[in-house]
This record gives structure tokens, C-alpha cells and sequence, in this order.
């Protein structure tokens, strides 16, 4: 299986997880009660983030050096990540107030990062079946 085929299923499967724990914790108002639960959404959306950009580096990202290629999945996944809570600040419309969001702001866009260097080493690592 090539790169882009794994990473365009890994991201399918892992929306689908993203989807059906998002349907959980609003049913359940786990993101309330649960300090968690939030972080383990952002780091799936993390490796989501990272997935696409596997998918579709080939149209925009002509990096082959290795260390580069890590890096620039980390800042494509921190600028999603705050395109993000741009949208959750636009979404609340001052619903909350400002206390502890550049707090939540901060743990969001770290699981973004962490999750997608956690898929770039899932991508990128051959594994040696013997």
C-alpha cells in the first residue's frame, strides 16, 4: 500500500472515530464533565490533519528531505489547528467567557501538533515484516 492510499484510509477511519465520539460526548456532555475527552478529539483530529496532508502534499509540498517534510506537517497541522479555534471562538460568539480559553486554546492546538507527528512516524515508518 503506497502513502497516500494508507494515509487517505487512516484519515477516513479515523473522521469516522472523530464523528462517533463527537455524537457520544454531545449526547453525553462529555466535554463538560470530561477535562480528557477533548484532548483525545484533538489529537485524532491531529492525525486527520496529517493525513490529508499525505494525501494531497503532492499537489502543494515538493519537500523529500525527511526533516523538512515533519516540519512542515507541523505547521500545516498548528495553522489548521488555529483556523479551528477560530471557528469555535466565531461559533460560541462570546458563549464563554475568556477565562481559561487561551489555556484550552493552547492544549487544543498542542494535541493537534502531537497527533499529527504521531501519524507523520505512523506514515513514514516501514515496518519489516518477517
Amino acid at each position: 500500500m503506497t502513502h497516500t492510499s494508507r494515509a487517505a484510509f487512516l484519515a477516513i477511519a479515523n473522521m469516522c472515530i472523530i464523528g462517533l465520539m463527537s455524537i457520544v460526548a454531545i449526547r453525553l456532555h462529555l466535554y463538560s464533565f470530561t477535562w480528557w475527552y477533548d484532548d483525545i478529539v484533538h489529537i485524532l483530529a491531529g492525525t486527520v490533519i496529517c493525513y490529508f496532508y499525505f494525501v494531497f502534499r503532492r499537489y502543494f509540498v515538493f519537500i523529500e528531505n525527511r526533516i523538512g517534510l515533519l516540519f512542515s506537517v507541523i505547521i500545516f497541522a498548528f495553522v489548521v489547528g488555529v483556523g479551528w479555534e477560530i471557528f469555535e471562538a466565531i461559533i460560541r460568539n462570546g458563549g464563554g467567557g475568556i477565562e481559561g480559553f487561551w489555556i484550552d486554546t493552547a492544549a487544543d492546538l498542542t494535541g493537534d501538533v502531537f497527533g499529527a507527528i504521531a501519524a507523520y512516524f505512523i506514515i513514514t515508518t516501514k515496518k519489516n515484516i518477517t
